[in-house]
């Protein structure tokens, strides 16, 4: 009898273990617990989270070269362009004093311009009066010589505010007149002219101009001889018949038809 009951007995712990395995997992809370990872599973997390702790490492290596890298990239750039500022700062500095030298050539220049312009005023008022006095002295010389520089003085104008000649070209006009003349005052000269002769009459006269000073005249026959001396309306001529044996003998000897010999020839000052 014992026996049979302990024999129907087991079925019913089973059934009771069964109840309370339900009955804990219907507990609060009891089917938010996780179970234990199996060691395998464990291993395989492990090794997967080194594999990303390694991945973010090598991350951060490769951004902290790329860093490193840009920084020398920047760092040489600032010190090229610390190197074109240099030079841009030289540039200027060149410039600037390029500008003070230009600025002080300018000056010098404005200077230098004015000098001129007031040099060239007062050339322009000399060569005036040296063109008035020339004007005046040309009506004051013998015929030969005003025919000798009548292409000179005919250019120099009567009105030299008129006038469209450059500066240097008047004073050509005026030196080369003074020029010839100075030549002709230098000189003994000897020329043929055509002479009013006493009685109303004209006759060919071989006339000795001593310089400026003094001329003796004396027609070709040798009949009659005069005397000429600057005035100041031209030259004035005196006759003096007596002389005439002494100019001849004076024009034979200038033009070497005898030998040199002293002749006598009346000279007056004035």
């Amino acid at each position: 009898m014992p026996l049979h009951r302990c024999s129907s007995s087991r079925p019913y712990g089973r059934t009771v273990f069964a109840a309370v395995v339900v009955w804990v997992a219907s507990l609060p809370g009891a089917a938010a617990r996780t179970p234990e990872p199996a060691p395998e599973d464990a291993v395989a997390t492990t090794r997967a989270t080194l594999a990303q702790w390694m991945e973010i490492q090598q991350i951060i290596a490769r951004e902290r070269k790329d860093w490193q890298t840009g920084k020398d990239v920047l760092e040489q750039r600032i010190r090229l362009l610390g190197d074109e500022i240099d030079t841009l700062e030289g540039k200027i500095r060149e410039a600037r004093e390029s500008l003070g030298e230009v600025g002080r050539k300018r000056t010098e220049v404005v200077g230098t311009h004015d000098a001129l312009r007031r040099t060239t005023s007062m050339l322009v008022d000399a060569v005036a009066r040296l063109e008035t006095r020339t004007r005046a002295l040309v009506e004051m010389l013998p015929d030969p010589l005003r025919q000798r520089v009548s292409v000179l003085s005919g250019r120099i104008p009567i009105d030299p505010e008129a006038t469209a000649q450059s500066l240097g070209m008047r004073y050509q006009n005026v030196i080369g007149v003074l020029n010839e003349i100075n030549k002709f005052n230098q000189d003994i000269t000897v020329v043929n002219e055509i002479r009013e002769i006493p009685g109303g009459g004209t006759a060919e006269v071989s006339t000795i101009y001593l310089g400026l000073g003094q001329a003796w005249y004396v027609t070709v026959n040798g009949d009659t001889a005069g005397v000429g001396l600057p005035g100041p309306a031209g030259w004035e001529w005196t006759v003096d018949p007596g002389r005439a044996a002494d100019v001849s003998r004076a024009l034979r000897i200038l033009r070497s038809e005898e030998v040199p010999a002293y002749v006598s020839l009346p000279v007056s000052v004035r």
